[in-house]
């Protein structure tokens, strides 16, 4: 019999615990630093928000001054005197606006009153460049040609800019969209 005890190579296992250990305080510096990398852009970004809002409160103090000063001078001065002729001369043109307003909604009126059987008006619109859109359909070809001839005929009405239809093959409806011109007042 042979009484040898088996021989056990410690030292392969403490090689692999210094690797060991050495990966994982690499690990902890690598986490370490990332963690102070991110803290550090978080760091900054605050501060630079925090000089963005302290200009900002700056400009805007001095904006509030200003407006401060300006509302001063203008109490100051005598305001009301200076200006009655030309708050007279704007309420003239709002009247004159407010009277062409009606005017267009009285021949809107005639217009829809125009309408002849057949023929529904879906939308109509006035643009601030003296055109007028309108949006319909009736129930035949020949019904949308007279009505764009009563159209025509009106006094208002200057031109046809614009005309466009589309007739339905299975039920003889044509819808039709069209833009005209007021006469200039």
């Amino acid at each position: 019999m042979n009484n040898k005890e088996p021989r056990i190579n410690l030292l392969r296992y403490q090689q692999e615990g210094i690797v060991e250990k050495k990966s994982d305080l690499r690990f902890v510096l690598i986490l370490s630093l990332a963690i102070l990398l991110f803290a550090g852009i978080m760091g900054g970004a605050w501060w630079m928000q925090g000089q963005k809002l302290q200009t900002m409160k700056n400009e805007n103090q001095q904006l509030q001054q200003e407006v401060d000063n300006l509302t001063q001078a203008a109490s100051a001065t005598n305001v009301e005197g200076k200006n009655s002729g030309a708050l007279n001369s704007r309420e003239a043109i709002l009247n004159n606006l407010e009277s062409r307003a009606k005017v267009k909604s009285k021949e809107l009126e005639e217009i829809y009153q125009l309408t002849i059987p057949g023929v529904t008006i879906g939308k109509m619109d006035v643009k601030s460049n003296n055109d007028f859109t309108m949006s319909a359909y009736c129930n035949s070809q020949a019904k949308f040609i007279k009505f764009l001839a009563q159209l025509r005929e009106l006094e208002y009405i200057k031109d046809v800019k614009n005309v466009s239809s589309k007739l339905n093959a299975k039920t003889g409806e044509v819808s039709f969209n069209m833009t005209l011109v007021w006469e200039v007042e």
